[in-house]
């Protein structure tokens, strides 16, 4: 669904010029902070143009697909990931209060970092 621009009513533009299409729908129940931040965009009417929301100052691009993956699927696979990019996930996941994805990558550095 994301990388379809059909019935999309958010659009994230990111730091890196890149953007992410989304549905408020799916951000109203599954990340209530990015749908917080739509709402205030959101111009007052029946408008069907899609909002635009910058996320350049506020998230790593990358770290930032990877949520909005995990919205929409519920899943994610940590091992494929370096440990850099796993705290970056776990820190925009803490910041969107995503607990439950910040915790599971917690898990996971836990399980694989030694000192």
């Amino acid at each position: 669904m994301m990388d379809d621009p059909r019935n999309a009513d958010v659009i994230f533009t990111l730091s890196d010029g890149k953007t992410i299409n989304s549905h408020s729908f799916v951000l109203q129940f599954r990340c209530p902070k990015l749908y917080d931040l739509y709402n205030k965009k959101k111009p007052k009417g029946r408008s069907r143009k899609p909002v635009t929301v910058d996320m350049k100052e506020n998230m790593n691009p990358d770290s930032f697909r990877v949520l909005i993956q995990f919205i929409y699927a519920d899943n994610i696979d940590f091992p494929s990931f370096s440990h850099i990019a796993v705290l970056n996930i776990v820190f925009a996941a803490h910041q969107l209060e995503l607990e439950r994805l910040a915790r599971l990558g917690e898990e996971h550095l836990r399980a694989t970092l030694s000192i």
